[in-house]
């Protein structure tokens, strides 16, 4: 990474650390520790996250929706679809105050499974906004995402698309491709154009459509975003991303 990048990046983490302790100061029941029944159910609350520089940092895989947040809902529904049991690794932050939850880890069965959790301990003291929350959700030994689907309804309305945020430390220029797994092999389902030309958060977009306007299989799929990262230099570009491809949601 070019020294104007790493000092760019410095930068971020500096104000963005320095917001978190500023919010933390104004909500001393927001600090990160452990809550819900038991205090057995998750971990929630302010916690400070490094930002990596270059290209590309996965900060959420999610599912779109077809409902409108409910600003006046009592809690959020996190929903994803396992095609097998997981134990996997659950993230949803919020960067600019580094707000963060994480469920106690356990191993859930195969199909459509969820996760709540309430808004008024942590979520509406710090003015958290829905729909600027980024989740992941990783099978770590497979290295596969399952992509979510954060709402405020108990029932999930998805669209069938999908939304992928990366984190750049400069400009991109490429080409982003969805390529699926067959019998070992990748086989290139869809490309289209990356462009952007600063660094910061990057949304990529897929319909769950082929090249013909098809839907595609579900199963598992790769992300390839392949090109040049601008900085002050310019540097090759060769990024892929694992995830799983719903077919019915339910």
């Amino acid at each position: 990474m070019s020294r104007n990048s790493r000092t760019q990046w410095f930068l971020v983490l500096f104000t963005v650390l320095g917001s978190a302790n500023l919010v933390w100061g104004l909500c001393e029941t927001c600090k990160y520790s452990k809550r819900g029944k038991d205090q057995s159910e998750r971990f929630e609350g302010i916690q400070g996250r490094k930002v990596s520089g270059g290209c590309c940092e996965i900060l959420g895989v999610h599912y779109e929706r077809k409902d409108k947040i409910n600003t006046s809902a009592p809690e959020l529904h996190l929903f994803f679809w396992l095609p097998e049991p997981v134990m996997p690794d659950i993230l949803v932050w919020q960067p600019s105050t580094n707000y963060m939850m994480e469920p106690v880890k356990k191993k859930y069965s195969k199909g459509l499974q969820s996760f709540s959790w309430p808004r008024q301990e942590v979520i509406v003291p710090l003015g958290v906004k829905v729909d600027t929350l980024y989740t992941t959700i990783q099978d770590s030994s497979r290295k596969v995402y399952f992509p979510a689907l954060l709402s405020t309804s108990d029932k999930p309305a998805p669209v069938g698309s999908y939304a992928f945020v990366l984190e750049s430390g400069g400009g991109i220029s490429g080409q982003g491709t969805i390529e699926r797994e067959v019998a070992g092999k990748l086989v290139p389902i869809r490309s289209f154009p990356v462009e952007e030309e600063f660094g910061g958060p990057v949304q990529l977009h897929w319909d769950g459509l082929d090249g013909q306007g098809k839907l595609a299989a579900a199963g598992t799929y790769v992300l390839r975003l392949k090109g040049t990262l601008e900085g002050e230099t310019i540097e090759p570009l060769n990024y892929m991303l694992h995830f799983q491809h719903y077919g019915n949601f339910e």
